[in-house]
């Protein structure tokens, strides 16, 4: 007998929901831990150039935008800075990360929202 669209959408829902678990029951294996990431971030490089992370925001949630702060900011190799090209209507993006007083966080707001691709440029 044929199986439905629905069956099929099931399945692989499920099969989804498997590998999340999977990797959430995993994930602490494969992380480094607290040792670990203090010796990473004793290492002095010859040359350690700028990182820069652009990333375009536009109403982004708190939430979000504070996991993407964050894990930026507990990185080990400190030569980084966090540019966020702001589109939003509201300020929402520019609230946010005024809770952080870190100068590897650079801010502009933009003029208008011109999509993913101009606000990143």
């Amino acid at each position: 007998s044929k199986k439905s669209i629905k069956d099929d959408t099931l399945i692989l829902v499920e099969g989804y929901m498997d590998l999340i678990s999977l990797y959430q029951n995993n994930i602490e294996k494969f992380l480094p831990g607290e040792d670990e990431l203090n010796e990473q971030r004793k290492v002095k490089f010859e040359y350690a150039p700028l990182v820069s992370i652009v990333v375009p925001a536009y109403e982004t949630a708190p939430v979000f935008l504070r996991q993407l702060v964050d894990s930026v900011l507990e990185q080990t190799y400190s030569n980084l800075e966090l540019c966020i090209a702001d589109g939003s209507n509201t300020t929402i993006v520019k609230d946010t990360l005024n809770e952080y007083k870190d100068e590897g966080i650079s801010y502009i707001k933009l003029s208008k929202n011109d999509g993913i691709s101009n606000n990143t440029n």
